[in-house]
């Protein structure tokens, strides 16, 4: 049975209706796969981003740099995963402890997103 001190009832989940996580769950997947299916587009235009735009950070930026970095250099080695979080972890690391590259980018362009947002990361002339 699965509950929390708010609700003793097996329908619930961390305070949600379990449905309430399907959708959820389910809305992330569809989110997911849409975004692959732009895989092609990212694929054409974020080299050309990478070296048209030069970005820098303060330290919280610092994570999200060097996978830029990486994705800019195309790298044979393992990327860096500081950059993931938990809601990218299930697209970015496979059960054989590999990467899948595609939901690294992705992961690293929201994330670049969110941390121009916040001003973690800007842009700065060459």
């Amino acid at each position: 049975m699965i509950s929390n001190s708010r609700h003793s009832s097996p329908t619930f989940v961390s305070g949600l209706p379990i449905a309430a996580m399907a959708r959820r769950s389910l809305a992330g997947v569809i989110f997911y796969r849409e975004l692959r299916s732009r895989q092609v587009t990212v694929r054409r235009f974020l080299p050309h981003l990478l070296r048209t735009i030069h970005f820098d950070g303060n330290p919280a930026g610092k994570p999200l740099l060097d996978a830029l970095e990486w994705l800019r250099q195309k790298s044979g080695h393992e990327p860096p995963m500081d950059v993931v979080n938990k809601a990218w972890k299930r697209h970015v690391a496979l059960e054989d402890g590999s990467t899948d590259r595609t939901g690294f980018t992705f992961c690293v362009l929201d994330r670049l997103h969110t941390a121009l947002r916040r001003r973690d990361v800007f842009v700065t002339p060459c």
